[in-house]
């Protein structure tokens, strides 16, 4: 969905905020140390062994590259991966 943010005080995206609850939604994530995926090597320096990346552990890298990249509502990037080991901003 895209809405035009106009400023004006009946603009169509401040109408479209109004209209949201206030009520906090209620996660599904029981614990933020739940595995949200395992990265997997091949043991080309010993044996095959795997990585558990979490969901907090997830968040706070994001957090982190927003910091540190200096990263705003107006920054473009581009994702290097859907894997979470690859997690970071190339481009910003």
């Amino acid at each position: 969905m895209h809405i035009d943010d106009t400023g004006s005080p009946i603009d169509p995206f401040e109408l479209f905020l109004a209209s949201g609850s206030l009520e906090p939604v209620k996660s599904w994530l029981e614990d933020e140390e739940e595995t949200i995926a395992i990265n997997y090597t091949s043991g080309t320096t010993g044996n095959p062994k795997g990585v558990m990346y979490t969901y907090r552990r997830s968040y706070l890298n994001a957090l982190a590259e927003v910091i540190e990249t200096g990263m705003n509502s107006s920054s473009v990037y581009l994702r290097s991966s859907c894997d979470p080991s690859l997690w970071c901003f190339i481009y910003h």
